[in-house]
């Protein structure tokens, strides 16, 4: 049994060959794009709600800082107001000690 082909069977089934499989080339592609498309488009939404908790949180921190700076001055005493507060303290204490010293000395001049 032989089988004769001409050239252009041959050519026109080779270039339907060909074309069959660069069809399904191309659709192969196609679906890899379409898949990256997707898992690219669901990794920028995972992004932006990471950025939108980052930004809500950041929010969040902001407010407490400024809170704790509104109360600092009601809680701490700085320390330039501790030495003065305790300055008054010492220098009432040495001039009670001073007139306890007048009233000692005087009392021992009476006697």
């Amino acid at each position: 049994m032989n089988i004769n082909i001409e050239f252009w069977q041959a050519l026109s089934m080779g270039s339907a060959v060909f074309v069959f499989f660069s069809g399904m080339l191309i659709a192969l592609l196609k679906a890899l794009f379409k898949q990256f498309e997707e898992r690219q488009s669901s990794r920028f939404t995972q992004i932006e709600t990471s950025l939108v908790k980052r930004d809500e949180d950041f929010n969040r921190l902001e407010r407490d800082w400024l809170k704790h700076l509104a109360e600092l001055p009601i809680q701490y005493v700085r320390r330039e107001d501790y030495i003065r507060g305790q300055s008054v303290l010492e220098a009432k204490l040495d001039a009670l000690y001073s007139k306890l010293e007048v009233t000692q000395l005087r009392s021992t001049r009476n006697d």
